[in-house]
């Protein structure tokens, strides 16, 4: 018969090995999602299993289960998770394997410009604050959580020092956005520290409140949901670098991306990009 652990034994691992990731330097939001990942898990285990044990046999038919449900992606970040704990707890024959993707010489869903305009219009007549953000995102390249960083001292020195995943990196903001969120502090009465504060004394906005918002206020503008996510606010901007200047060398040192390899994606084009090419081919 097979090794088996106790729900109860990975419901207590699951804790240290969150403490584990954090003296790691792992974020606290890529903890966050490894317990999440984690609990799928369990509630699988308890709830569709309903007993308080596994082995190998049931590791592999969870990741059956998650077949239908979830994206590739989303499943290897799953097991992403599970196999770091269970090699925490000293179980490496537990691992899974992940799922082999065909990488896509494709980008979809990034935002067109004609509909980026759309939102920053919507923004404008219904929420001003949303509108400023959307545009310091998607002028800078940065992630929503490194939204703290812009602050007035960075708009007044014209960069933003950004600590983010253990890496360092200053962000140079253009001169559109250093009179824009210079006019938007002096319009909000802002003397210093982060410009766009949270509510309940946040230090900076929330990033649930960022994406509901932009939902909001795209659909009323015809924008499909799926391309309204703050994160896509980078992609365009990635995109618009690279049919500006093509430098993919530079553009990854803007996002504070490690290997090239992750920057190369915003190269390629979408699935309509392609089909307007192939139109063009009069055979």
């Amino acid at each position: 018969m097979g090794q088996t652990i106790t729900l109860k034994e990975t419901g207590q691992k699951k804790k240290e090995y969150m403490e584990y990731l954090l003296t790691q330097e792992k974020a606290k939001n890529t903890a966050k999602a490894y317990a999440r990942h984690i609990d799928t898990f369990i509630h699988y285990i308890r709830d569709e299993r309903k007993r308080e044990e596994f082995g190998k046999i049931e590791l592999v038919e969870f990741k059956q289960w998650l077949l239908p449900k979830y994206s590739p992606s989303t499943i290897n970040l799953i097991i992403r998770s599970l196999n770091g704990l269970f090699a925490f707890m000293g179980f490496e024959a537990m691992k899974l394997k992940k799922l082999k993707q065909q990488k896509s010489n494709s980008v979809e869903n990034v935002l067109t410009m004609d509909e980026y305009k759309k939102l920053l219009t919507a923004a404008k007549m219904r929420n001003e604050k949303m509108y400023y953000i959307i545009r310091t995102l998607a002028g800078t390249g940065i992630r929503v959580g490194e939204l703290k960083y812009i602050t007035v001292d960075a708009v007044k020195h014209g960069e933003a020092r950004i600590i983010n995943k253990g890496k360092i990196r200053n962000v140079v903001l253009k001169e559109n956005i250093r009179h824009m969120l210079a006019d938007y502090c002096a319009n909000n009465d802002i003397m210093g520290g982060v410009i766009f504060e949270g509510r309940n004394g946040r230090e900076v906005i929330s990033r649930s409140y960022i994406c509901s918002a932009m939902k909001e206020l795209g659909t009323r503008v015809g924008i499909p949901r799926e391309k309204l996510f703050a994160h896509n606010l980078r992609h365009l901007f990635a995109k618009r670098f690279i049919e500006k200047t093509n430098d993919i060398v530079t553009l990854a040192d803007v996002l504070g991306h490690t290997s090239i390899d992750t920057t190369r994606i915003y190269t390629r084009t979408s699935n309509a990009e392609k089909k307007a090419k192939i139109e063009q081919v009069d055979l």
